[in-house]
C-alpha cells in the first residue's frame, strides 16, 4: 500500500483530523499522532516519517514532532492543509489568507459566501460550513493588505442569483467603498457595463462614510437613489 488513497476510511478520517488538530490546536495531542503512526504503519502505508513518529519517545519538543507529521503528510500524498471548514476558519481568523488561496479558489470562496446566505438567510450561524467565507469579509487585514477583494466579489456576483445581489451590495460591496477615487471609478466603470454588478452597488448602505460628492456619483453609477436618512420623498 502506497498513499493515502488506499488506506481505510477510518484511517484516513483519523489521518484528516489530526491534520486539523496540529494546525489548529495550541497543544495537539501529541500521543494520538504517535498511535495513528503505528496503525498507518500496520495498514501498509510506506512512510518512514510514520515509522520515526512511531517510535518517538516521550518529551520530544513539539517543532520535531510537528516536522515529522507533516513528513508524514507529504509521504503519503496528503496536501499539507487540509480543506475542512474548521481549518479554514482557522486560517481567516488568523489573517492566513495565502494559505487560504493555496486551498480555496476566489470561485471557491465566492460558492462558499453565497451558500452560507442561501442556507441561512439573513441569521448568523457562525457553525454552519461556509460560516469561514463570511468571516473573511469582517476581517479588516482582508482589506488592507493585497489581496483579491475586488476579484472576489465581481465572482460572488457573477455567481449570484438575482436575490442574492442586494445581500452582496448590503455586505462586501459597500465595505470595499470609501472616498478614494480608484475605488469610486471602479465602481463606475463596473456599474456601466454590467447590469448585476448596478443591483448589487443599488444596495450599499455608505451615506454615513462618504463624502457628498462621492455618495452623488455612486447614485448616478446605481441608476438609482441610495439609501440616505436624509433623502426626502
Amino acid at each position: 500500500m502506497s498513499g493515502a488513497a488506499a488506506l481505510p476510511d477510518d484511517l484516513f478520517e483519523r489521518l484528516t483530523i489530526a491534520q486539523e488538530s496540529v494546525l489548529v490546536d495550541e497543544t495537539p495531542d501529541w500521543w494520538a499522532l504517535v498511535l495513528l503512526s503505528a496503525d498507518l504503519i500496520l495498514a501498509g502505508a510506506e512512510s518512514p516519517a510514520a515509522v520515526q513518529l512511531a517510535g518517538m519517545p516521550a518529551g520530544v519538543g513539539r517543532s520535531e514532532c510537528e516536522a515529522t507529521f507533516q513528513r508524514l503528510v507529504i509521504e503519503l500524498g496528503l496536501r499539507p492543509v487540509p480543506d475542512t471548514p474548521r481549518v479554514l476558519r482557522h486560517l481567516v481568523d488568523e489573517a492566513d489568507f495565502g494559505t487560504l488561496l493555496t486551498v480555496k479558489s476566489v470561485p471557491d470562496i465566492a460558492a462558499a459566501w453565497l451558500g452560507y446566505h442561501h442556507r441561512c438567510g439573513q441569521g448568523v450561524d457562525s457553525d454552519d460550513a461556509g460560516w469561514w467565507a463570511v468571516a473573511l469579509w469582517m476581517m479588516q487585514d482582508w482589506y488592507d493588505g493585497e489581496w483579491p477583494q475586488h476579484e472576489l466579489l465581481l465572482e460572488m456576483i457573477r455567481q449570484a442569483e438575482t436575490e442574492d445581489l442586494g445581500k452582496i451590495g448590503a455586505g462586501p460591496l459597500e465595505n470595499l467603498i470609501c472616498d478614494a477615487e480608484p475605488v469610486l471609478r471602479w465602481a463606475e466603470e463596473h456599474a456601466e457595463r454590467d447590469p448585476r454588478f448596478r443591483a448589487a452597488l443599488a444596495g450599499i448602505w455608505v451615506w454615513s462614510h462618504l463624502s457628498p460628492a462621492s455618495f452623488e456619483r455612486l447614485e448616478r453609477a446605481a441608476g438609482t437613489r441610495l439609501a440616505n436618512p436624509s433623502h426626502k420623498d
